[in-house]
Order: C-alpha cells, then structure tokens, then sequence
C-alpha cells in the first residue's frame, strides 16, 4: 500500500531538542544537518530534497543518489524570519518549484532545473502577486532599497530607495483592492506604518498595521514532526492495510515499531535524526523510509533494513557538467546516417562540453536544457555556417563557444551544393 506522506521539520520554526540536536552557527557540522525532507514532482519525475543550513540537494530516489545540489547561507534583516525554503508553484506551470530564500537567493523548479538567482541575497525576501497576473514576482529589499524581478530574473521591474524615514519590517498585501500586493512598513522612531502601492505610490499612514506577517508556508509541520520522531503517527509500513506501524527517534536510532508487537520491528543506528519521510518514493509500491541526518540521508526499507547512506552537504559534493547529443539528423550527405554522423560530433564533444563546463564552474546556478543548431555543410564536408535554432541556456558566451566548437567539425561530403545537420545538444550538470 502506497503511503503518500510528507512531513517536514521546517529550519528554525522549532526548537530541535525536540529530536535530539541544536543547530549551532559556529558548527561546521552542523551546517550539513538535513532539517527538512520534502518530496517534490517536476521535469524529472519524483526527487527527494534535502535540507540544511548549507543548502538544498536533490536526490534521485530511482537511483538512489545525489542529482543536484545549491550551497546557499541565511539571511535575513534584524526582526524578519522569512521561510528559508519555499516550495510553491511560482510560475503557475503546475508543478513545484523551490525558493532559497537565503544568500544567494535562487528559484529552480521541481526538476532542480535553475531558473534564476540573486548572488548577494537579500535582506527581506518575499513572494506574492504584485503584478495582477497568474504568476508571482520576487521582492528583494535591502535595507531602504526595493527591488522587483519577475520570477525568472526579468528585470528589476522597479528599483528605488524610500529616503528620509528608517523602516523596520515591512509586510505586503492587497491594501487597495487592486488584486495586487502592496506593501507596509513600520516607521521606526515614529511609531506609525508607511503604505505605498508596489509603484511607490503613497496609499496613507496608519497608527497600527493593517497587514499581517507573513504565514509560514508549512504550518504545522513542526508539531507534526516532533510527535512522529516520539512515535505518535500511525502508518501501515508493511502493506496490511492496516495502520498500526511506527517509527520514532530512541536516542540515536531510528526504530520501527507495531502496535500488534511489544517487541520493536528494526532498529537502526543514525547518529542524529532531524528530519524523516515516509513513502513509496522509487515507484517500486514498497515503502521507504527516509532520514535526514548529520550531513547525510539514510534510506531505509519499510522493515527498517539500511537500503543505502547519501552524503547530502552541498559543501562537500563536487560538480561535473553533463552535455549529451539528444538528437541528429542530416540531409544531403555522402554518409548521412546516424552513426557516422554522430562519430563526426563526438569528436568535438570534448570541446563541446569545455564550453558550457567553464560556466558551470563559475555559476551555481547556469541554466540546463536543450540547444538546437543548424548546420550547413560545404562541398568538402566543412561546415560553413551554424545557426542556432533555440536555447534554453540563454548564455551567449556560452552558445558563441559552441559555434566555433561546431565550425571545427568535418563530416562526410556534401552530395550536391550544400548538406544540412541538425543537432539537439543537451546541456545540464551533476554533484556527486
């Protein structure tokens, strides 16, 4: 029997005695303790996203290894507790995507796919409807300076500073009944609250605030992971039907009990356990059980059995680019089949994947997708021209490299005035 549950222990929102640790500032350790487990759907299919102090990384439950990881810090203005990880359908695709709300901060979807970063971070980040549209814009204020971007990067859409009055916490909603978010700030030294439209627009003052702060975005959660680490849920772990299984934090094991058995069903050893999901997450109609522990995930079988240990601290993986041929086809051609043509590209591969290896060294957060090009093919097999048909990259220093990497290829002759090649390049990365 599938279980389709999630429960999360969300960073900072309780008091981590609770399951048998604090996080410390000053730990290095402790920076990698995996706080939060969520299961999220997107491009990819199903990955497991871990959660710590350094970062998020994604884990490829069928593989059952690291796919992907972002290092990012917290950071936060004096008196503002922002959600560290968003999870929210942002650009109303219907799937997840992940916000970092830390520095940097970052949106990649569901498939850890980026699509958009802010290096420095921000000292109050907040998302909502500012424009009246189906999508969500990023709020990043810095002190008396506000900032707007669509959820992409596009933009600022508007950037200005409030001068003359020092703010304290602002919060934001729809104030004038435009079905657009606006924003109130508290008025420090005066004891008033500011309200403007998104635009600056002045909108009135207020002795008291009309706005409240902003909800977490997993209420709950917290309680919910204390009393299932004390063995207060219930699940039907071994597919009886029946809802009578439990698995709790006993000092530094994680133990899988029954309410049919006084005897404890499995017991293992993790050190420190934060965090824990319960379900079917490789698609096998078995359950795993999933804990977060120090700087790793344990994934365990539903009889508690150890199926596999994952080191999950961003700091500790190390990147690698992966650029693949997707697909290939060419016209005109004294050998135009796949093989041959295909032979002639893996030649260049090397040069290929240099290109886009270098972005990737340099920015956490390079785009992944497909590249489309066309290529025309002279008389002796030489390429004459490349034209780029799409990019998901959307790196012209990046697609420029590939050109002179495909302008160095030879194929076969052409069988007339001119042959053609399209090619489908796929550009993405791994941490392992």
């Amino acid at each position: 029997m599938r279980i389709m549950r999630v429960l999360v222990l969300v960073l900072g929102a309780v008091c981590l005695s609770l399951v048998g640790a604090a996080l410390s500032g000053t730990d290095a350790r402790a920076q990698g303790d995996v706080v939060e487990l969520h299961k999220v759907k997107g491009e990819q299919g199903e990955l497991i996203v871990a959660v710590s102090a350094n970062g998020i990384t994604f884990i490829d439950p069928k593989e059952k290894k690291v796919f992907r990881a972002f290092k990012s810090k917290r950071k936060s203005m004096k008196g503002y507790k922002p959600d560290w990880v968003i999870i929210r359908d942002v650009d109303g695709d219907g799937t997840s995507d992940i916000i970092g709300a830390g520095a940097p901060a970052f949106i990649v979807t569901g498939g850890a796919a980026p699509i958009y970063s802010i290096p420095k971070g921000c000292g109050q980040f907040h998302l909502a409807n500012f424009a009246g549209d189906k999508t969500q814009e990023i709020l990043c204020r810095d002190g008396a300076r506000f900032r707007l971007y669509n959820y992409d990067g596009q933009g600022p859409l508007w950037d200005y500073k409030i001068t003359g009055l020092r703010l304290g916490v602002c919060n934001f909603g729809d104030l004038d009944g435009d079905l657009k978010a606006d924003m109130e700030c508290e008025v420090l030294g005066k004891g008033t609250y500011m309200q403007r439209s998104i635009e600056g627009e002045e909108l009135g003052q207020r002795d008291s605030p009309q706005l409240d702060p902003p909800e977490d975005d997993t209420p709950g959660y917290a309680t919910l992971m204390a009393n299932y680490l004390k063995g207060q849920e219930a699940f039907d772990l071994d597919g009886d039907g029946s809802r009578e299984e439990s698995v709790l934090l006993d000092g530094k094991a994680i133990v899988v009990r029954s309410r049919a058995s006084p005897k404890a069903l499995a017991r293992h050893e993790v050190g420190k356990a934060f965090s824990v999901l319960v379900d079917d997450i490789d698609g096998d109609n078995k359950v795993e059980i999933v804990v977060g522990g120090a700087g790793k995930v344990f994934i365990l079988s539903d009889e508690g059995k150890t199926l596999l240990e994952i080191k999950t601290d961003p700091k500790g993986l190390k990147r690698r680019a992966d650029v693949k041929v997707a697909r290939i086809n060419a016209n005109g051609l004294a050998d135009s089949s796949d093989t041959a043509v295909t032979a002639v590209i893996d030649k260049s591969k090397k040069k290929l994947s240099a290109c886009y290896a270098g972005n990737v060294k340099k920015n956490a957060f390079t785009r992944v997708g497909n590249i489309v090009y066309a290529l025309n093919v002279g008389a002796e097999g030489k390429v004459k021209k490349v034209e780029k048909l799409h990019s998901a990259l959307d790196d012209k220093k990046v697609e420029g490299c590939l050109i002179k990497a495909l302008k160095g290829a030879k194929f076969s002759k052409a069988t007339g005035p001119g042959a053609t090649v399209t090619l489908t390049l796929e550009f993405g990365f791994i941490d392992e």
